[in-house]
C-alpha cells in the first residue's frame, strides 16, 4: 500500500533540494535589501527622489533583519521578508511611467522588478506547510 506523501526514501533528498532552493530566493532577497540600503547613498536626490532612497533603505534594513529568521525557517519572517520586497519593488514601478528617467535607472528598476518575482518564487517551498506523517482515515 502506498503510504501518503510520496516516497518516504526521497523524502529527505527532496527537503534538502527544497531547503537549498529557498535559501538562494532568501539570498536573492538579501541582496536586493543591500541595494535598497545603499540606494540611500547613491541617489541623486532626483533618480531615485529622495523620499524613495528614504523609503527604499527602511524597508532594506527592515528585509536584512528578517533574514535570519527567515533563513532559520521562520515562516512568518518569510511571509513578511516577501512583502517588504515586493513593497520595495513597486516603489521602483513609477520609473517605468515617469518622463525623462534615466536609462541605467530603469534598468535597474526592471532587474530590482525581476529578482523581487524570482526571489519570492524560489523561496516558496520554505512557506508550504510539512505533510503529516500519520496515514489519515485509519483506525
Amino acid at each position: 500500500m502506498a503510504s501518503l506523501g510520496g516516497d518516504p526514501v526521497n523524502r529527505p533528498v527532496n527537503r534538502r533540494v527544497n531547503r537549498r532552493v529557498s535559501r538562494a530566493g532568501l539570498v536573492v532577497l538579501g541582496l536586493l535589501s543591500v541595494v535598497d540600503v545603499a540606494g540611500l547613498a547613491t541617489t541623486d536626490g532626483e533618480h531615485p527622489p529622495w523620499s524613495v532612497a528614504i523609503l527604499g533603505a527602511v524597508l532594506g534594513v527592515a528585509s536584512l533583519a528578517l533574514l535570519v529568521p527567515a533563513w532559520r525557517g521562520g515562516r512568518g519572517a518569510t511571509v513578511a521578508l516577501v512583502v517588504l520586497r515586493v513593497v520595495s519593488a513597486a516603489t521602483a514601478v513609477p520609473a517605468f511611467v515617469l518622463p525623462d528617467v534615466p536609462a541605467p535607472a530603469l534598468v535597474l528598476a526592471a532587474v530590482v522588478v525581476v529578482a523581487t518575482v524570482v526571489g519570492s518564487l524560489l523561496v516558496m517551498p520554505q512557506l508550504r506547510r510539512p505533510a503529516a506523517t500519520g496515514v489519515a482515515g485509519r483506525r
